[in-house]
């Protein structure tokens, strides 16, 4: 299990971290953003964040449990990546970035919960340098592959990937929880 977190939480910030480097670049093209449009849907997204992550996620986690959030959080994260090149209009485009706000602002916390819960006392602190050192390489990845894609494929195929990315997650996560029969 502690495995396979290590590997969600590599390939959700992979993710996360690609949509951070393209979102300017797509906006520009497929809005006629500039950076002001970009900064203030980027703090909308950060509010929302903050919101979630200090207002709700206790209590949420308290009703559903951090595997169930995890889960949650990656199927709202995919739906959101999958609709941002959808999005012809401010509002249609506001609505879908908080919906990525809100599956990272779940699923991102609650990893880090799981994770540390299923480390030792005396490995939790290597355990969770590691992961440290996952999520800041998948930071370097991310942005890279999110490039290379955007470039050579189309401006629109980094956030369909990344939706695929996290379908991927969702049933990898889904196959290791599900409820086992006995």
């Amino acid at each position: 299990e502690l495995r396979v977190l290590l590997i969600v939480s590599f390939l959700v910030i992979f993710v996360f971290a690609s949509l951070e480097s393209m979102f300017p670049i797509w906006s520009r093209r497929a809005m006629a953003w500039g950076p002001e449009q970009t900064g203030y849907l980027f703090a909308f997204v950060g509010i929302i964040s903050a919101i979630i992550q200090g207002g709700f996620l206790g209590f949420l986690t308290k009703l559903f449990g951090e595997i169930r959030l995890i889960i949650m959080g990656t199927l709202i994260l995919a739906i959101g990546m999958a609709l941002v090149p959808l999005s012809n209009s401010v509002e249609l485009l506001t609505c879908t970035m908080a919906l990525v706000a809100i599956g990272f602002s779940l699923v991102s916390p609650s990893l880090n919960t799981a994770i540390s819960l299923r480390s030792s006392a005396t490995e939790q602190g290597q355990v969770m340098g590691i992961t440290r050192s996952v999520t800041t390489f998948s930071r370097i990845l991310g942005p890279a592959w999110a490039g290379l894609i955007f470039g050579s494929v189309g401006k629109n195929w980094p956030f369909f990937l990344s939706a695929l990315i996290m379908v991927f997650v969702l049933a990898l996560l889904i196959n290791i929880w599900r409820p086992k029969k006995t």
